[in-house]
């Protein structure tokens, strides 16, 4: 399945290990909405597209593996 726009609503997350689930589609703008997130782990996953820009709002963000 795919990520749904509302992953954006979990402020307060640090990590988010979405590793091996089978997601699909695109990655949402939503995720720009994580000010909390250190860690956004989404690889082995059949994702595609493009890294949203808003993944650029995420100040905080020390590790992304897609």
């Amino acid at each position: 399945g795919a990520i749904p726009e509302a992953i954006g609503d979990l402020s307060s997350i640090k990590y988010l290990n979405l590793l091996g689930n089978n997601l699909t589609g695109a990655l949402p703008s939503s995720l720009g909405k994580l000010p909390a997130i250190e860690v956004l782990n989404l690889g082995n996953n059949a994702l595609q597209g493009e890294l949203p820009a808003s993944i650029g709002n995420l100040r905080t963000l020390q590790l992304l593996d897609v």
